[in-house]
């Protein structure tokens, strides 16, 4: 698969599942979806600043929630 700059290193991790899919939209707002963890994740961002880091809080939102 390919994927932009931006979300090359979030795909990367050994911890995310093959079928993610993440959508990236203005002012941080994202959607997480993980199919096989029956897991979506819609974040509304702030208009301001963005200090949100993906790869952190994906990491803390998928350990121990393996199946």
């Amino acid at each position: 698969r390919q994927y932009s700059q931006q979300i090359k290193p979030i795909v990367d991790q050994a911890m995310i599942p093959n079928d993610f899919v993440m959508a990236k939209g203005a002012y941080g707002q994202q959607l997480y979806v993980i199919p096989s963890l029956e897991l979506t994740v819609v974040r509304n961002g702030p208009a301001e600043r963005n200090t949100f880091a993906d790869v952190e809080f994906l990491t803390r939102l998928l350990t121990g929630f393996r199946r």
